[in-house]
């Protein structure tokens, strides 16, 4: 977990965003969250967000590249990865800041309503 934020917390803002996802009538299916680390989030970005994926030697190219151009700041990561399905699985980096992770989990119920 990041050092300025509890799971809990993250539970009650989710409890929150989710009843105000429901008063102006977004249609979601149920959402749920994963905090995961920057190495987990550049192996599911190398396998393009479908962590079932067969294994082939090129997901293991494209996630050595990626980790390389974050090492060296020549890249960014994503906030937040959704897998569009029921339930809606949205991946968090476990770096963001409590801010960061409200205002990522309110977004993904946009990307769930949408899909």
């Amino acid at each position: 977990m990041g050092s300025d934020y509890s799971l809990q917390q993250l539970e009650a803002y989710n409890q929150h965003i989710e009843n105000l996802v429901k008063d102006v009538g977004l249609d979601c299916y149920p959402q749920e969250f994963e905090i995961v680390s920057y190495e987990n989030m550049i192996g599911y970005e190398a396998y393009s967000g479908i962590p079932v994926r067969y294994r082939h030697w090129s997901f293991g190219k494209a996630y050595e590249r990626k980790k390389t151009f974050y090492h060296y700041n020549l890249t960014g990561l994503p906030y937040e990865m959704v897998i569009n399905s029921n339930p809606c699985l949205a991946y968090l980096m476990k770096d963001n800041t409590l801010l960061l992770q409200v205002l990522t989990m309110a977004h993904v119920y946009g990307h769930n309503d949408f899909f």
